[in-house]
């Protein structure tokens, strides 16, 4: 028996309703719930149809990259990687390596409004 579902990852930003904004608008994600306390405020953001979640943490005494923990890449499967570089653009996003193909595979880094990096993977 497993000890757990893998159900999220969690970002930590410095601004979070224009995080919010970013990852609703390029990913078609939406709200699922909305924490406010004291020393933080957190959103879950998520897709229809999906389980997996996407937490955006904003600690609110700012806090600095030593509370950070190391981050990793944000991995999208998308139909089509040039759209989807263009639309996370037009929403922030800044360009890392435009798409490339690989065998069987169309890829693109970019990174979001905040620097964390997002691969956009396109099997073909």
């Amino acid at each position: 028996m497993s000890a757990g579902q893998f159900s999220f990852i969690k970002l930590y930003v410095a601004d979070l309703d224009p995080m919010i904004a970013f990852y609703t608008a390029v990913f078609d994600m939406a709200v699922h719930i909305r924490i406010d306390e004291a020393d933080f405020e957190e959103v879950l953001l998520r897709q229809d149809g999906h389980g997996f979640m996407l937490g955006l943490l904003d600690w609110k005494s700012g806090g600095n990259g030593d509370e950070r923990p190391a981050a990793g890449v944000i991995g999208f499967v998308t139909q089509d990687a040039d759209a989807a570089v263009a639309r996370a653009i037009k929403a922030g996003a800044r360009i890392k390596r435009a798409p490339f193909n690989i065998p069987g595979t169309r890829v693109a880094l970019i990174d979001d409004p905040e620097g964390h990096e997002i691969e956009l993977v396109q099997f073909l």
